[in-house]
C-alpha cells in the first residue's frame, strides 16, 4: 500500500462525467482531504472531520462506515464498491448503518450505496501537461434521522453524497478527489456544496507504462485535419511527447516523412504540406506507440 497522502490543492469544479477533467486552475487548499493506509487491509479517507472507512481484501474493497468527534455509523452488513478496488464490484443496493451520537441519540441512515463503472480519460494538471486516469464514482443517498429518550419522534434529514476518485496506473491511493454533499426536503434540493482536490502536480509520477498509456490515448482522440495545404494536429498530449508526420498514396508509395518534434503550444502541431500531385493521400502520425493514426484526404 502506498504511503499517506494529502491532497494539499483545491481546485475549480470539473465535469466528472467527462472524460477531460480541468485541475489546472488549482491553489494550495485551507483544508483538504488526506488518505491514511492501515497496512494492506485498510484505508481511511479523511475530510472535514470526517473519517470514511473502506476495507480491502485480495481484489475486493469494502465501504465500512464513518465517523466524526460526535458520532459513528457502520453498516448493517459491509457494502461492496469499486471506489478502491475490482470495478466489477458496481452497481446499486438498498442498505443501512447504525450507530450512535453524542452519546446520546441512536443515529441511522437508511437509503442506498451506487457505485458506478470507473472511466478512463485524462487529467489535466497545466497547459500541456495531461496525465492519463481512471475516475471512480459513488453515491451515496439516505435520510439521516435521530432518536432518543426526550426526543422520541426524532429529527430527519436527507442527504446525498457523490464521491469521484481518479487513480493513474501503478497507484492504489487517489490523486484527486471531488465531493458533492446535497441537502433535500421533500425530494427538493435546499443545498449543494461541491469540493474538488488535488495532489499537487509534481507528486503525480508517471512510469513509463503509464506515459505510453497517456500518449496512445491523446492519439487516438486528437483532431487531425487538412485545411489547404496544412496539416493540423491538435490533442491532450503530455509534456515533450514526439510526433513523426508520414505521407503515401494509396498504393503505398512513400512520398513524406518528417519527425515533427515536441510541441511547444499545449499540443498542437501545424505543418505544411510539401508540394503534391492531386489525388488521394494516407497521412500517419504515430508517436512511438503501439498504434498509429490514419486518415486518407484529397489534394
Amino acid at each position: 500500500m502506498a504511503d499517506d497522502r494529502r491532497l494539499s490543492m483545491e481546485s475549480q469544479k470539473v465535469d466528472a462525467e467527462g472524460t477531460v477533467w480541468d485541475f489546472s486552475q488549482s491553489g494550495r487548499a485551507d483544508r483538504c482531504p488526506m488518505y491514511r493506509s492501515y497496512g494492506d487491509t485498510l484505508v481511511a479517507e479523511i475530510y472535514s472531520g470526517c473519517r470514511q472507512w473502506y476495507g480491502l481484501r485480495n481484489d475486493s474493497a469494502f465501504y465500512m462506515g464513518e465517523e466524526t468527534r460526535f458520532y459513528k455509523a457502520v453498516p448493517e452488513t459491509p457494502i461492496q464498491t469499486s471506489a478502491f478496488g475490482n470495478p466489477l464490484l458496481l452497481g446499486r443496493e438498498d442498505c443501512g448503518t447504525r450507530g450512535v451520537y453524542c452519546r446520546t441519540f441512536a443515529l441511522g441512515q437508511d437509503g442506498s450505496y451506487e457505485s458506478l463503472y470507473p472511466v478512463r480519460g485524462h487529467l489535466i494538471l497545466a497547459e500541456g501537461n495531461a496525465v492519463s486516469a481512471e475516475a471512480v464514482t459513488e453515491r451515496r443517498s439516505f435520510t439521516e434521522w435521530l432518536v432518543s429518550d426526550s426526543l422520541p419522534d426524532g429529527l430527519k434529514k436527507t442527504r446525498e453524497t457523490v464521491r469521484t476518485r481518479w487513480f493513474v496506473a501503478g497507484d492504489t491511493l487517489p490523486v484527486a478527489l471531488q465531493i458533492t454533499e446535497n441537502v433535500l426536503h421533500n425530494g427538493r434540493k435546499v443545498s449543494s456544496v461541491t469540493s474538488a482536490f488535488i495532489v499537487p502536480a509534481s507528486e503525480i509520477a508517471m512510469n513509463e507504462e503509464s506515459l505510453r498509456e497517456a500518449v496512445q490515448d491523446a492519439l487516438d482522440n486528437a483532431r487531425i485535419s487538412l485545411s489547404g495545404s496544412m496539416v493540423r494536429i491538435e490533442g491532450d498530449f503530455p509534456a515533450d511527447v514526439n510526433l513523426t508526420l508520414h505521407i503515401s498514396d494509396i498504393a503505398g508509395s512513400r512520398f513524406y516523412h518528417e519527425p515533427l518534434g515536441a510541441t511547444l503550444n499545449g499540443g498542437l502541431w501545424e505543418i505544411p504540406l510539401p508540394a503534391l500531385p492531386p489525388g488521394q493521400y494516407i497521412l500517419t502520425v504515430s508517436a512511438g506507440t503501439p498504434s498509429n493514426r490514419k486518415i486518407t484526404v484529397s489534394i
